[in-house]
């Protein structure tokens, strides 16, 4: 059975107000004449806007043929479950999960309405995969359970 999981409902959205907002921010900063820290900002907005384009699924999909699909703003990708190596909360976001993969880089998936199933859903189609959510996710698999229950 396909599940699709989408974190937010208007991620699309989200995420593009975000960066306008990190790059007006530092345009602002630099037009205010305080150029290192300004410099310092439109770096930051420039990885913010890199993580958040290609890295953060806005919609992901578990297919009946043991694969993963996930679509970001401006990207996206296929994944077979097997090369998952484990499910655990991002280092820099600790209310997101990264999916490690055997080589290369997988999606960061922000924990959000319906992240229980998609946990759930994940723990069904691989058992054994090592899937630690850390106590932010944590939380918001019991908040999420409890809303649907």
């Amino acid at each position: 059975m396909t599940s699709t999981y989408r974190p937010l409902p208007s991620g699309r959205t989200l995420v593009i107000v975000g960066i306008v907002v990190s790059w007006g921010m530092s345009v602002a900063v630099l037009a205010g004449g305080r150029t290192s820290f300004g410099v310092f900002m439109g770096v930051g907005a420039a990885l913010g806007t890199v993580v958040f384009g290609w890295r953060v699924a806005l919609e992901v999909t578990l297919t009946d043929d043991s694969h993963l699909s996930w679509r970001s703003l401006v990207g996206g990708g296929r994944i077979p479950l097997a090369d998952i190596d484990q499910v655990r909360p991002a280092r820099w976001q600790r209310t997101y999960l990264y999916l490690a993969l055997h080589r290369g880089r997988g999606p960061v998936v922000p924990a959000g309405r319906g992240v229980s199933s998609f946990v759930d859903s994940l723990t069904a189609a691989r058992p054994d995969l090592p899937i630690e959510l850390g106590a932010w996710v944590t939380r918001l698999v019991e908040l999420d359970r409890s809303r649907s229950a």
